[in-house]
């Protein structure tokens, strides 16, 4: 089945063969299922991770400036913005995981999630129901080299760029049509400029403690 060749040192499987077929379910399966723990454990510590910020931001709402537009949005319309968010960013992820994110889109105006959008800006902000949900590219240089280092390090230091970036979220959602398209725009150029910021900067050497 194997096809190990007479001096023993190669082996294979042809492609369509049964043993060929049961292997690859197997492993299918297997990566299928590991895939669903690691998206639900990373959902979980990053709910952690957020809940702070998005706790804070929660408790000066009624200090601030109402957004036009939210309240008065249709249940209708707030159920189907959530869904389609929820689907789009738990695809594969466990039923609670998705339960999850409902929650805290009733619950928050302004929250944090992750995506992964190789040449996108760093983050990017979206209305969602009632909720306006900031979006944290994980493929750009800034998260990669600057922001996961402080998420690990720093929780504190973490919890300021995330209300850093939640106002800046808020504030945009409360600009006009034009003003929004500005910061779209604006948002571009930022993150090609950290981008080309983060590059000649190296990496501090583990072995100079100090």
């Amino acid at each position: 089945m194997f096809n190990v060749t007479h001096t023993k040192q190669h082996a294979s499987i042809r492609a369509g063969s049964v043993i060929f077929e049961k292997l690859r379910d197997a492993i299918t399966a297997n990566i299928t299922t590991m895939r669903a723990m690691i998206v639900a454990r990373g959902k979980k510590a990053h709910e952690v991770r957020t809940k702070q910020a998005e706790e804070a931001a929660q408790r000066a709402e009624p200090r601030l400036k109402p957004i036009e537009g939210l309240a008065e949005k249709p249940p209708a319309q707030v159920e189907q913005e959530v869904q389609k968010f929820i689907e789009q960013q738990t695809i594969d992820a466990p039923t609670q995981v998705k339960a999850d994110l409902e929650d805290r889109l009733a619950k928050y105006t302004v929250l944090i999630e992750y995506e992964d959008l190789p040449g996108a800006p760093f983050y990017r902000t979206k209305v969602v129901g009632r909720s306006i949900v900031v979006l944290l590219n994980t493929h750009h240089r800034f998260y990669e080299r600057c922001y996961r280092r402080i998420e690990a390090e720093s929780p504190l230091g973490k919890t300021g760029v995330d209300l850093m970036l939640m106002a800046l979220a808020r504030s945009e959602a409360l600009t006009s049509e034009d003003a929004r398209i500005w910061y779209d725009d604006q948002r571009h150029e930022w993150s090609q400029h950290i981008k080309a910021f983060l590059d000649p900067v190296d990496e501090p050497d583990p072995d100079d403690a100090e």
